[in-house]
């Protein structure tokens, strides 16, 4: 019986350690989010220069509207159109069983002109750290082309990994 040599036992495990890795890579943002309502944006402009500068990737953490304060910076969507940013609370009121906010980018002179208006009872995400300079990078890799290609990636990966371990399983079956 012809013994393989250490290095080719080897190659098919570390195909498997790189596919877990990468595997793990792409679904550890959407655990934090599910798991511990931590969630990810990356800043593209900088309407909140010095304290986020675009290219920074924004770590928020979901809130009780009831617990935001004047000062806090929280992410919202723009409902014209569907761009999330973040800005700092201004200007905090209650009124009828709605929060109303005023935001101000920290590099804006002027608050913003319309103004955030959520129910009482909500959660909403209050940005709660940042990581610097990541977030172009996350921004690249999150439109629809790239999470397809990176999910092909994954499966391919995954294949070539079970067939090594099938074709391999084979070859020593043929060389008993």
């Amino acid at each position: 019986m012809q013994k393989l040599p250490l290095r080719d036992k080897k190659k098919p495990f570390g195909i498997a350690i790189f596919t877990l890795f990468f595997t793990a890579l792409f679904l550890a943002p959407s655990i934090a989010t599910a798991g511990f309502g931590v969630g990810f944006s990356p800043v593209l402009s900088q309407s909140m220069s010095p304290t986020f500068n675009a290219g920074d990737l924004q770590i928020t953490k979901m809130a009780p509207i009831r617990d935001v304060a004047v000062g806090d910076v929280i992410l919202v969507r723009d409902e014209e159109s569907f761009a999330t940013f973040s800005h700092r609370i201004a200007l905090k009121e209650f009124s009828n069983g709605f929060y109303s906010f005023t935001l101000k980018g920290d590099s804006n002179p002027t608050t913003d002109r319309a103004k955030v208006v959520v129910p009482a009872g909500v959660t909403i995400p209050k940005v709660i750290g940042r990581i610097p300079k990541i977030g172009t990078y996350v921004n690249t890799f999150s439109g629809s082309t790239a999470k397809r290609t990176l999910i092909g990636f994954l499966i391919l990966l995954i294949g070539l990994s079970v067939f090594r371990f099938a074709f391999g399983a084979r070859n020593k079956n043929k060389e008993k």
